[in-house]
């Protein structure tokens, strides 16, 4: 072979190589424009990983979104529920204080339930949350980062409430793991922005025992029975699209370009090395870890924290974007052994969606260092413009009582048992 020829051949050679790198990156660059989405950060593992969901919108996945809250001033109280909108309006005004309270709380302090209903009649602002929320996780969600909170507890039901001496403000919550009440301090300072709330009838129960003496004291009575749409639920997204089930599998860290991908008799099969991930056609997607390398790493020292954050970034990535009007929130973290359970439920105006047999969208199990199983089950809501017509709480009350379940808190409950309509109904707890 000449020299010539061997300087082109080798010329040649560089030039395939550079043409096939070119080709990789173009193809790659597909990938992520007819997804519409990047991988999430929890998939470290996954090439080009994105940092992970900010904060903000985490924390809007509905695990430090009330449900309910109340304002009492000097004029009355002003108190909403089973309204998104209202709800949403009244946090977006008052949830900066909440976070600014939970980021400086000092040491909690045990207190009794004849202190938190003399707090709850003072100048202050209530937030009830659907699920109880690890409190150090609300303080860095509603900060905006990072927290050096000292509550270690999970709540649902929080007060910030002016002082005896109205000299500060103080935080008050009811421990999910026992009902017992805690207070601490903090640097809020002033309310002022409370007094612009005009009062629309709302109490709490314990406020007229004689007539709802039979309720859960902290119930929230507004001067009318609630009135929330009745929705429509049918199968999440449409995964026999392609585009919408590559959207999907990438925001799980899945790559059909790369995965070896299955239809099935009631939908598609994905399997990269010993990890499996089973999609149906109704919008149910079922993983397991096959061993080997993890795809979903959780520290072994994770505080229960840690572990809604990991799986709370599942969930806004791959259940929230397709519930339409539906809200996901963390609805129980359980530990069993070395294994942890932690499940997510929808709520439709607030209240609580219970989803076929076993109520929950989204389950996770994380064991010896990994997520090693999930189950999501994708559901899509929207308002029909019809309300649903319900007992007053009082007469609600008396039925719970016929049923011994007097005592219990009065909530409303939509139950989505297929394809159709949701209505809600008043249930005891």
């Amino acid at each position: 072979m000449s020299k010539s020829f061997r300087r082109l051949w080798e010329a040649g050679k560089s030039l395939l190589i550079l043409l096939l790198a070119l080709s990789a990156l173009f193809l790659a660059g597909q990938v992520f424009l007819t997804s519409g989405a990047a991988p999430v950060g929890l998939l470290s593992n996954a090439p080009g990983a994105s940092a992970a969901p900010s904060p903000e919108l985490l924390g809007s996945v509905g695990v430090t979104r009330p449900v309910r809250m109340a304002v009492t001033n000097a004029n009355g109280r002003y108190g909403v529920q089973y309204d998104d909108a209202a709800v949403d309006a009244l946090f977006d005004a008052l949830g900066g204080l909440l976070g600014e309270a939970l980021g400086s709380a000092q040491e909690p302090v045990r207190t009794n339930r004849r202190d938190w209903e003399a707090a709850l009649q003072r100048r202050g602002v209530y937030y009830e949350f659907p699920g109880a929320v690890p409190l150090s996780l609300a303080a860095a969600w509603l900060s905006g980062g990072e927290s050096a909170s000292l509550l270690t507890a999970e709540a649902s039901r929080l007060l910030l409430a002016q002082s005896e001496r109205g000299d500060s403000v103080r935080l008050y919550y009811v421990d999910a793991a026992d009902g017992s009440y805690y207070t601490c301090e903090t640097v809020v300072l002033f309310l002022d922005l409370l007094d612009s709330y005009a009062p629309n009838g709302a109490i709490f129960a314990f406020l007229q025992p004689e007539r709802y003496g039979g309720l859960d004291p902290d119930t929230l009575i507004l001067s009318s029975p609630p009135a929330p749409p009745i929705y429509q639920a049918g199968d999440g997204p449409n995964l026999g699209d392609t585009t919408v089930r590559n959207t999907l599998l990438q925001s799980l860290g899945f790559f059909p370009q790369s995965n070896a991908v299955y239809p099935t008799a009631d939908g598609w099969s994905v399997r990269d090395g010993n990890d499996t991930l089973r999609l149906t056609s109704s919008g149910t997607v079922v993983y397991h870890a096959g061993g080997g390398e993890p795809r979903y790493p959780v520290p072994r020292d994770a505080d229960r924290a840690e572990l809604v954050e990991l799986t709370g970034e599942l969930v806004w990535n791959a259940v929230a974007p397709y519930c339409g009007a539906g809200r996901v929130y963390l609805s129980g973290i359980t530990q069993s052994r070395d294994a942890w359970t932690l499940t997510y439920s929808y709520t439709l105006s607030g209240a609580e969606v219970r989803l076929g047999q076993d109520g929950w969208c989204a389950q996770f199990t994380i064991y010896d260092g990994q997520i090693t199983d999930y189950t999501l089950r994708l559901r899509r809501y929207s308002a029909t413009e019809e309300s649903a017509v319900l007992l007053p709480e009082y007469q609600a009350m008396a039925a719970m009582e016929a049923m011994e379940a007097g005592g219990r808190a009065l909530l409303l409950r939509y139950y989505d048992g297929g394809n159709g309509s949701v209505v809600p109904s008043w249930i005891a707890r």
